[in-house]
């Protein structure tokens, strides 16, 4: 995993010597290339005659299939860091914030059903443990950050520790996330995000949940 993990971090220094539109056309054709076939079906020649760009270019920017399904997953990961703190910044109460983000979320999932599906066969959906672990804990902190915020504002009972609470709302959005990218059954999915909402307010005050 060393060895991935050293393999991505040379693809993020090649591509930021390398104009950003080849890297984000290749990113693009692959997630094409992932929507029309799986990820055995995925070939270079297929991406390269997709965006229009030499072979070598695309090993410049990703020497690996690893890579380049790392550099997906990236992006994907990018898009729900930004929303999580778009639902930071909002000032929602804590069980409004988690619904802000299963409902935005859904999108992001939605879009990139594909992406998942294809590092799932691999094998990659959490990365490699360095990568999953640096991913996990951006997201975490933003939760803290809301929690203990909540807590100050008498929403969240004080005596809760922000990051056990942080680490039971992840999980519940990773179950959801799993769901969301897995199953096509609406009502078993509102089911799940209602059991969401009801495992968050548990942790809030009482004068809160009104």
């Amino acid at each position: 995993m060393a060895t991935a993990s050293a393999s991505a971090a040379q693809s993020n220094v090649r591509a930021a010597g390398r104009p950003q539109h080849k890297r984000d056309d290749i990113i693009r054709c692959a997630k094409l290339a992932l929507a029309s076939g799986s990820i055995d079906d995925m070939t270079v020649a297929d991406i390269v005659a997709r965006s229009g760009i030499a072979q070598g270019t695309f090993y410049y920017h990703f020497p690996t299939k690893a890579d380049l399904l790392s550099a997906l997953i990236g992006e994907v990961h990018r898009e729900i860091l930004a929303l999580t703190r778009g639902a930071a910044g909002a000032g929602l109460d804590l069980a409004a914030s988690i619904a802000m983000l299963m409902s935005a979320g859904s999108r992001i999932f939605g879009e990139n059903r594909h992406v998942f599906k294809a590092v799932q066969a691999e094998a990659l959906l959490r990365g490699n443990n360095e990568q999953a672990e640096e991913r996990d804990g951006e997201i975490l902190n933003i939760y803290i950050a809301i929690i203990e915020r909540e807590q100050r504002a008498g929403r969240v009972a004080a005596d809760l520790d922000p990051a056990m609470i942080a680490h039971c709302i992840h999980a519940l959005l990773l179950r959801y996330a799993g769901f969301e990218h897995e199953s096509h059954d609406d009502v078993a999915r509102h089911q799940l995000a209602d059991h969401i909402i009801r495992a968050v307010r548990g942790f809030m005050t009482e004068g809160s949940k009104r």
